[in-house]
């Protein structure tokens, strides 16, 4: 019991460190390459859909860990409205995300540009879900797992985006 609490401790904690270091590399791709001024649009498009992956969130790691903890016969029904409910807060999250990208914005913003916004709602609320699941069931390794890979991927797609296809040369025109 105790090999396996220091295990699991120094998993999250190795995961920690990972994702402040991803996040870190990150932001110096990002203000090297792009600069202030599109750092500032970039930070600017992303307020919507970074609200509404929180709200989207709803608690809903903390109850199904909490519930699949308490209720092991139920996990079934359980992991089955998760998945419905995730399907139900991705379509609305992105749909206000667009909306409000497109019409309470004021940039003229490429439709490539909206959807590069909005994509990753559905995959952060997917890894807040499947977190809940992988608590609730004490997979503790595969928590750690699905907390540092999005941040990996976040900088591997920076990394793609920023340096190996030089996508800031796309334009983001202000409205005057």
């Amino acid at each position: 019991m105790k090999n396996t609490f220091i295990r699991d401790v120094l998993s999250v904690f190795k995961s920690r460190v990972a994702i402040i270091l991803f996040n870190l590399i990150k932001v110096a791709i990002i203000a090297r390459v792009l600069g202030p001024e599109l750092n500032g649009q970039i930070a600017i498009i992303l307020v919507y859909p970074s609200l509404f992956v929180v709200m989207g969130g709803m608690g809903i790691r903390k109850s199904s860990a909490f519930l699949i903890a308490q209720s092991p016969n139920l996990k079934q029904k359980i992991y089955k409205s998760i998945v419905q409910f995730w399907v139900l807060t991705s379509t609305v999250c992105v749909s206000a995300s667009i909306l409000l990208l497109l019409y309470a914005n004021t940039m003229k913003l490429d439709n490539i540009i909206i959807f590069l916004a909005v994509i990753p709602i559905v995959f952060s609320l997917l890894n807040n879900y499947m977190a809940g699941i992988y608590l609730g069931e004490n997979r503790i390794s595969e928590f750690n797992k699905i907390n540092w890979l999005p941040t990996l991927f976040n900088l591997l797609s920076i990394v793609l985006f920023l340096i190996v296809l030089d996508f800031q040369s796309v334009k983001i025109y202000l409205e005057t």
